[in-house]
């Protein structure tokens, strides 16, 4: 299953849903730039914009959130990671990958509006990187939860950030 969301280049409020397109004969009809999920076998793929290569904050520079953000370089998209310690994002430059010593150094390498994906363990630890991240952030910006938190602090999280024009994923 393949799930098409678009978002108009100007949204008056950020924190408004996307639409779903016109899709004719496999072919996706909108100006505005598309967020396409493909899904297969209950698991999610790789996030893609139509018409465009994404730019993104990987947060979490270990396993998982290294071999992610080499996927989408690798798709040529702009990944620039930031992970605590300085051993890791090594690593991960040294495979090409651009990395930011601190977390206000992440978002200045990052246009707006800003998608920064957190690839950190679930639990307390997605609150404290979402409050440290918070009073950097602006309307219109998205977080993109990749860990496996709980669906019910998910919904808390999404209430609370959307109260702040946040987008929540």
């Amino acid at each position: 299953t393949t799930r098409i969301i678009c978002y108009p280049e100007s949204t008056p409020d950020p924190g408004s849903a996307g639409f779903y397109p016109e899709v004719k004969n496999g072919k996706v009809r909108s100006s505005a730039p598309c967020l396409t999920l493909n899904i297969q076998d209950g698991r999610s793929g790789l996030l893609t914009f139509k018409g465009s290569r994404m730019e993104l904050g990987m947060i979490g520079l270990g396993r998982m959130g290294a071999n992610m953000a080499q996927r989408l370089l690798l798709d040529k998209h702009r990944v620039v990671g930031f992970d605590p310690n300085h051993e890791t994002r090594a690593s991960v430059e040294s495979k090409g990958i651009e990395t930011a010593d601190s977390l206000p150094a992440l978002l200045q390498k990052l246009s707006s509006p800003r998608a920064l994906w957190l690839m950190v363990p679930a639990g307390d630890i997605v609150d404290k990187t979402i409050a440290a991240l918070l009073p950097m952030l602006s309307p219109g910006d998205t977080l993109i939860d990749g860990g496996n938190s709980c669906y019910v602090d998910d919904i808390r999280r999404a209430k609370e950030l959307a109260t702040k024009k946040i987008h929540y994923v």
